[in-house]
């Protein structure tokens, strides 16, 4: 049952407070609205509409079907079929609406309305930089929709501890049906570039109630140790079976790795690293009119953060003012470049509630 249909592409994109019955605009998620074509002078508006078709011509009656918006500033409402399933005010974490009151077998149309920073609530967590001269809206993250069946994986943590060789790995299941339910967990290590596996384990679970929490270490045998010169990633694939159809599916990196202070020195695998690099505040080149779609194309990623940075041997980046696009973090994980992320903090702004809602929930 489970699908992944992503949305990046093409959209859709109108200004204006009320919902339009024409659009005149496109735009490509993810950007943000000054990308759009043709182009309108955003700081005009208080919100933009974006508006997207996708088809769900096989969908199962007993199917639950989720909208995944990565990062999106600032604040949301979303719309399937003219019905408002809700809205959220994450500028940096990912938002998840579940659409299916509102979905239909065929062909369906979803609408987002995103704000201004001028229009968020006095608890949103977006914080400030008085050396930003810009905040531009969009959709700046990676947009999709899960259909999944009445059992989602909702998280999974990997702690891996490189002296015991294992990985502690939990898994948080959501039960959709209101009732009990048998299911399968199916969990798989592989070695992400090659594929060879490392481990298989199947376990039977009862979920009785909303959520249940799994807790297994995992013996990972030999395994190769994650540096900037071998930056070596293993993968683990989770899969919540019931009977033998494929409830949901969620799939993570991670490498065996192991970050310590020890008085002033930084410690890798518990060998002191000298942190050559500098910072990158990635929201200050939003701001950039000229930078167009080149933080979201991975091609300039790599130039940018992995080819010359490896030619002066930097190897560390603190990304500054807030989190970056999340492709960032999986290429520079893929060739060794070590990140500290931080939020916009200049000052911060937001509740204790919500920023324990964005950043750690």
């Amino acid at each position: 049952m489970w699908q992944k249909l992503m949305l990046n592409g093409s959209w859709d994109i109108e200004p204006g407070d009320e919902k339009p019955d024409k659009f005149f605009h496109q735009i490509t998620v993810p950007s943000l609205v000054d990308c759009a074509e043709p182009p309108f002078e955003w700081e005009n508006f208080n919100y933009f509409w974006y508006h997207k078709p996708f088809n769900l011509s096989a969908l199962n009656e007993h199917a639950r079907v989720f909208l995944h918006l990565e990062q999106v500033q600032f604040g949301t409402q979303v719309h399937v079929n003219h019905m408002n399933v809700g809205g959220d005010i994450p500028c940096y974490t990912s938002q998840v609406f579940d659409l299916t009151p509102g979905i239909r077998k065929g062909e369906n149309h979803l609408h987002i309305r995103v704000g201004r920073k001028e229009n968020l609530p006095p608890e949103s967590a977006v914080g400030n930089d008085f050396e930003k001269p810009s905040f531009i809206p969009g959709i700046w993250g990676d947009a999709y929709i899960e259909i999944a069946g009445p059992v989602t994986i909702e998280w999974i943590r990997i702690i891996p501890n490189i002296h015991t060789g294992t990985i502690q790995l939990r898994v948080d299941l959501k039960n959709w049906a209101y009732q009990h339910i048998n299911a399968t967990l199916s969990i798989s290590i592989k070695e992400k570039k090659s594929g060879k596996q490392i481990q298989t384990i199947q376990i039977d679970v009862r979920i009785e109630k909303a959520l249940l929490t799994k807790e297994l270490t995992i013996n990972m045998g030999e395994f190769e140790l994650w540096a900037p010169e071998n930056p070596f990633l293993y993968q683990v694939e989770t899969d919540i079976w019931i009977g033998e159809n494929r409830s949901h599916k969620m799939v993570k990196a991670f490498g065996m790795r192991e970050f310590q202070i020890k008085g002033r020195h930084f410690c890798l695998n518990g060998k002191r690293v000298v942190l050559k690099g500098s910072n990158i505040a990635f929201h200050r080149l939003l701001s950039d009119p000229h930078r167009n779609r080149l933080p979201w194309n991975e091609t300039w990623i790599r130039k940018v953060l992995v080819d010359i940075p490896r030619k002066y041997n930097l190897v560390f980046f603190r990304i500054h003012n807030g989190h970056a696009y999340n492709r960032w973090y999986d290429i520079a994980d893929e060739h060794g470049i070590i990140l500290q992320d931080e939020w916009m903090s200049w000052p911060p702004t937001g509740t204790k509630e919500q920023i324990k809602k964005e950043f750690t929930d």
